[in-house]
């Protein structure tokens, strides 16, 4: 479902990009202490609050940029693609939108972040009222 409706509670994005410093930012879309203790546990996650945790958010972090980074690929193969492959990419990105894949949300935002350019994207994914 898009941002208005009623199943996200929190907005997934990464901020900056190759050269500029990283950031992930998790937005509580309601105020219930549930979402904020949801938004509070996914900065520890991504972040790391020990020495330990902190080595393992990196790599979870690199993980979370290299998945991205082939999401987007996917999504320009899309719009370069002739009609008869654009079916077999548009069911990848379905995929990759779905909630049983890796870093789902963040693609989601991706695309809802910018519905202006990938609207017609959104609601073949069914995800765009």
């Amino acid at each position: 479902m898009h941002p208005g409706g009623c199943r996200e509670k929190i907005a997934f994005r990464k901020e900056g990009y190759f050269g500029k410093d990283e950031k992930y930012e998790f937005i509580p879309l309601e105020e219930t202490i549930e979402t904020k203790n949801t938004v509070h546990l996914l900065y520890r996650a991504y972040y790391g609050n020990t020495p330990q945790k902190r080595m393992e958010a990196v790599n979870i972090r690199r993980a979370l940029r290299r998945n991205l980074s082939d999401f987007k690929n996917l999504v320009r193969e899309y719009y370069e693609a002739e009609d008869y492959d654009k079916e077999d990419i548009l069911c990848a990105i379905k995929k990759e939108i779905g909630k049983g894949s890796a870093f789902a949300a963040f693609k989601r935002w991706l695309l809802w972040d910018n519905k202006e350019k990938y609207g017609d994207l959104l609601q073949r994914c069914g995800h765009l009222d």
